[in-house]
Parts: C-alpha cells; structure tokens; sequence
C-alpha cells in the first residue's frame, strides 16, 4: 500500500515493546511475597507509558508454601496484556517452582537448575506424639498441595515424580524444556539505556 505520491505506508503499526526489566532475589515468606506483589502492581499501574511486557529474572531457594501459592496465583492473575516472562538464570527450588510456573513465558538459562523435594518444618525439639501427627499431615497436605498445582502444567514419568517426593530431584535446563517447566532456553539480557527494578526494593 503507498500513498498517491507513490510513499510506502507502513502496513505493521504495531508499538515497540515497551519492556520492564526486573529482578527478585530471596527466599519466600509473608514479607517477600508482599513487596514481590507490590512491585508488579506498580508496574501494571504505570502510564508513562504503559508497559505491555515484562521481563523478570527469578532466583530463590524457596520458602513457605502458602506465600509461594499466593505469589504463583497473583501472577496468574496478571494483566493479560502485560505478560510476564521468567527467566532462571542459577537455581528456583522448592515452593518457588510454583511461581516460576505461573509466568506466560518461562525461560531457562543453559546450565540453570530447579529443584523439588517433599515440604519440610523446621520444628522446635520437645514435640509430643500427637503433635508430631500433626505435623506429618500438615506436610503432606503441603505436598499434596504443591503436586495438584505442579501437575497442571508439568509431565514428568512417574519415577521423576517419586523421587521427587521421597527424596528430591534436580531438574536441568534440558529436562525442563521436556517437562514443560520451561518454554525455551536463553539468556538474560537487558538492552542497552534499559533501567531494572528489584522487586525486593523496601515497599512504600
């Protein structure tokens, strides 16, 4: 198509994409969770001008299950038209998978690992029989928990599965693009004149 003077019109008027590049960094409970949520609310709610993606490099060794849960449905959640893309870079273990999980894009870095294994407490010396009861199903409620979400998006053989809850298991980036843990592997990178924000930064 051209204009009568015979000028090319561009036929893409798509906009470049204007990216937000972030980083979190840390293990998950109620304090990281909150300001994980914070950063990415303001990042929806910014006009100048609105981002229409963003890219967050994620690193943890896990942490608590609920508060992993309540990030991966957060994150779930997210606008639609500002998807999220994950990248581990080293190593996501643990509860944190389930975050990892919840992006629109995953991305692995070659040589980066995940890693799974059953839910633990770090529990108090003096526990009684019943209390000890009470904590066995607490875990393996969590466990349960951490299998039905991990299920809906990963196929891995049954033996993987076992080893995974009776001992643990480290997933290569090779592994999790068979799995479906990851959508590609590549590498974190942010173009030049780019700023990042730490998803970790004190919460205002």
């Amino acid at each position: 198509m051209s204009t009568p003077l015979g000028i090319p019109i561009p036929t893409d008027l798509t906009p470049p994409p204007d990216i937000q590049y972030a980083t979190f960094s840390d293990e998950i409970n109620q304090a990281t969770a909150g300001k994980f949520i914070h950063w990415l609310n303001l990042i929806s709610l910014d006009t100048r001008p609105r981002h229409n993606a963003v890219h967050l490099l994620f690193h943890s060794t896990g942490g608590m299950i609920v508060d992993a849960i309540s990030m991966h449905n957060y994150v779930t959640g997210y606008p639609p038209d500002i998807p999220i893309t994950m990248f581990n870079s080293g190593g996501v273990q643990s509860a944190a998978v389930l975050i990892f999980l919840s992006a629109a894009h995953r991305v692995v870095c070659r040589y980066a690992k995940f890693l799974l294994h059953p839910a633990v407490w770090n529990a108090p010396s003096g526990l009684n029989t019943e209390q000890l009861r009470i904590v066995s199903r607490s875990l393996a409620k969590n466990d349960k928990d951490i299998d039905d979400i991990l299920k809906t998006r990963i196929k891995m053989p049954a033996a993987k599965w076992k080893q995974a809850r009776r001992h643990q298991l480290e997933i290569s980036a090779e592994e999790a693009i068979d799995f479906g843990l990851a959508d590609e592997i590549g590498q974190w990178s942010v173009p030049e004149g780019k700023s990042i924000i730490s998803l970790m930064a004190s919460a205002r």
